[in-house]
């Protein structure tokens, strides 16, 4: 039960951490509220598919 709790707290923090990268001022100045809000829903979910590369992933190697 305790392997459930901490996946479910690190994909909060995942969660967090997208919205986070998302809440920069290019978007909040371009987006309407309402957008804001769609546009960093579909932000998160494209990260947390494994989408993007953010600058606190490490790149893959070819071993």
């Amino acid at each position: 039960m305790e392997h459930i709790a901490n996946a479910s707290e690190g994909i909060e923090l995942l969660v967090r951490k997208c919205r986070f990268e998302f809440q920069r001022t290019e978007n909040l100045d371009y987006y309407s509220k309402k957008d804001l809000h769609e546009a960093e829903r579909k932000y998160v979910k494209y990260c947390l598919a494994g989408l993007t590369h953010s600058k606190s992933r490490q790149t893959p190697r070819d071993d």
